[in-house]
């Protein structure tokens, strides 16, 4: 199992789409992946922006047109930083991942809005690149929980 570095910028295939729960949605900005909307049960529930940088007040005055006032995340250029934004516009919680030459997550740590760190995540691959161990930190780098795949 990998963790995407954003999402792979490609459409379904047709048995991913039979298997899939949820109805997702990918749109471009000429070749590039410019957002992904996931919908379950007939509603929203992921919406992700990539390739942009936050603040960005257009953005917020376009998704509230085109979906109300929604959560969603922005992804910066190269998915190294990722953005949670409140239904009322205001920054929730920011993300700086460190990710490897392939763009496999090797680490995420958590921010509160002012900065200020309140976990850690990090992630182990084995030779053949597969996920083997999960590793969640405290703010003061402590472990407080391990999981094998």
């Amino acid at each position: 199992m990998h963790l995407e570095p954003a999402l792979e910028p490609r459409e379904l295939t047709a048995e991913e789409a039979a298997r899939a729960r949820d109805r997702i949605s990918r749109q471009y900005r000429g070749d590039s992946l410019d957002r992904l909307e996931i919908l379950g049960d007939g509603r929203l529930t992921v919406l992700r922006y990539f390739d942009r940088i936050w603040p960005d007040d257009d953005l917020l005055e376009q998704t509230r047109r085109e979906y109300g006032d929604v959560p969603f995340e922005v992804f910066s250029p190269g998915g190294r930083r990722v953005w949670s934004i409140r239904r009322d516009g205001t920054l929730g919680e920011y993300v700086d991942r460190e990710l490897d030459a392939d763009g496999d997550v090797l680490a995420e740590t958590r921010h509160h809005p002012d900065g200020t760190r309140f976990a850690r995540t990090e992630y182990v691959y084995g030779d053949d690149g597969e996920l083997r161990l999960t590793r969640e930190l405290d703010a003061d780098g402590n472990v407080v929980d391990e999981l094998e795949s």
